[in-house]
């Protein structure tokens, strides 16, 4: 049997949104919690904070800096430190390893909401507090975000669309004066776009958003389609090495039969 989870905090595939904000200028911080609030706050128009800040103590001890901090049994709870180097660490919460930190290909993010117990007790091994800028921990309003994805949805204005594999197109003509349309599907460098049949350069938004400047009141046909970046390059150096191969086992029995 399979199953298939239908995210319900999904976003419209298409919203615009004004290009006075700070969005449009691709302001942000290194808070990645501020960072979210701040792009929702832009999208629907006024401040909104998902992401509520929690108190918490900091304890340092010799070799680990120990993280305090309370929680409401219904709360979700995410945490992020920032290093000012990669001290190759690891996390544990109530003395039970999450993963490791601070280092190559480790998450900066984590999730701390699977203890359900008043006080939370968030480690981090191999570190001194001199090694820490900033500590942050974050609740989740899950009510909140809710109402605010169910508002953004209501505020889609792609008309028809069409999703195939690395290949999208849809329509639009509900661009509005000094908005841009913001596509929530993520940024890759294999993508290419069309615009009414022309190729267009995007802006990207926070390294990670698709955004169009279009002139409102008109209408217009959004292509997208992707390919494997440098795929070509790849085939063709495979072949040059395929054919070195060959020719290398060919010369290799010809010596041998000249020696025999």
């Amino acid at each position: 049997d399979k199953s298939i989870y239908v995210n319900p905090y999904v976003l419209p595939l298409g919203i615009t949104y004004s290009r006075d904000s700070a969005l449009y200028h691709g302001e942000f911080s290194r808070n990645p919690f501020n960072n979210v609030n701040d792009i929702y706050s832009y999208l629907l128009g006024r401040k909104v904070s998902i992401f509520k800040k929690m108190n918490h103590e900091i304890v340092n001890k010799i070799g680990y800096v120990d993280i305090l901090f309370n929680q409401n049994k219904s709360d979700n709870i995410y945490g992020y430190i920032d290093t000012k180097r990669n001290i190759n660490s690891k996390l544990y919460l109530n003395d039970k390893f999450l993963t490791g930190y601070s280092k190559w290909l480790a998450p900066r993010v984590i999730y701390l909401g699977d203890e359900r117990e008043n006080r939370l007790r968030l480690l981090l091994d191999n570190a001194t507090i001199k090694d820490v800028s900033t500590i942050e921990i974050y609740s989740l309003d899950l009510d909140l975000f809710n109402s605010v994805i169910s508002e953004l949805r209501s505020k889609n204005i792609i008309k028809k669309s069409h999703i195939d594999d690395g290949n999208v197109k849809f329509y639009t003509d509900l661009i509005k004066e000094n908005y841009s349309l913001l596509i929530t599907i993520p940024h890759s460098s294999g993508w290419e776009f069309k615009i009414n049949g022309e190729s267009v350069i995007p802006n990207i938004i926070y390294n990670s958003f698709i955004s169009f400047d279009l002139v409102a009141g008109k209408e217009y046909v959004i292509e997208m389609n992707y390919s494997i970046p440098k795929l070509y390059l790849g085939v063709f150096l495979s072949l040059i090495g395929l054919l070195f191969l060959v020719y290398f086992l060919i010369r290799g029995n010809y010596v041998k039969k000249t020696n025999c």
